[in-house]
């Protein structure tokens, strides 16, 4: 699965879908479902010229509440993105102890491992990851997901956020040293 907006190229879920048009060609199937808001007539044609409707699923926008059910219920998150920040479904998805794939794109390389990446825009090496996952993938990955995410709770984060404002303040002697 991926969760972003359907109808802007660069978060590249067209990508996945030639993957998977690649893969169902050597008889090796994978289902994805993308899910987002936007106008999903892109995505639907290239589903419908690679005839993969039997594997993809626009889904279009499920309420947040939704999301966590979703993401426990699928094996591997994928974030095909060629532009990004640090992506909160990244960070969901980890969050549940679910493997993710992704680019090498903005702050993707920082929350998932390296065995995990691959150059955005690149399809065969995302074939290739795709094939690699097995039962061993997807439990080492599960387990290192959820425990990297757990830097990224709100109780950790609100420390960081403090501590830098703190060392901020005291490098430009706005506050007294304690």
């Amino acid at each position: 699965a991926t969760i972003a907006a359907i109808d802007v190229a660069y978060k590249a879920q067209a990508d996945v879908i030639k993957a998977i048009g690649l893969l169902k060609k050597r008889n090796i199937y994978f289902e994805y479902n993308i899910i987002g808001q936007g106008n999903p007539a892109v995505l639907q044609n290239l589903i419908d010229r690679l005839d993969l409707n039997d594997l993809v699923r626009i889904k279009g926008s499920i309420p947040h509440n939704q999301i966590f059910k979703i993401l426990k219920d699928i094996d591997v998150y994928v974030q095909p993105s060629k532009v990004e920040g640090l992506p909160r479904a990244v960070v969901e998805a980890m969050s549940v102890a679910c493997p993710v794939i992704g680019t090498d794109a903005g702050g993707i390389p920082e929350l998932i491992p390296k065995k995990c990446l691959y150059p955005k825009g690149d399809i065969n090496t995302l074939v290739n990851l795709l094939i690699s996952v097995n039962e061993y993938f997807l439990f080492k990955y599960a387990k290192s997901n959820f425990e990297e995410a757990k830097k990224y709770q709100k109780e950790n984060l609100e420390k960081k956020r403090l501590n830098f404002y703190k060392v901020f303040l005291e490098d430009y002697n706005l506050i007294a040293n304690e």
